[in-house]
């Protein structure tokens, strides 16, 4: 069996805060939903 864990950091160029207010909490949800699944 294997533990296999990921780190990810996603930024664009010049640290542009681009994933704001409902945005950023939309997109935090779809991507703990899609770790839950796998």
């Amino acid at each position: 069996m294997y533990d296999i864990k990921y780190h990810t950091i996603w930024m664009t160029k010049y640290r542009y805060k681009v994933l704001r207010g409902h945005i950023a909490v939309r997109a935090r949800e779809l991507i703990r939903q899609d770790c839950d699944v796998r």
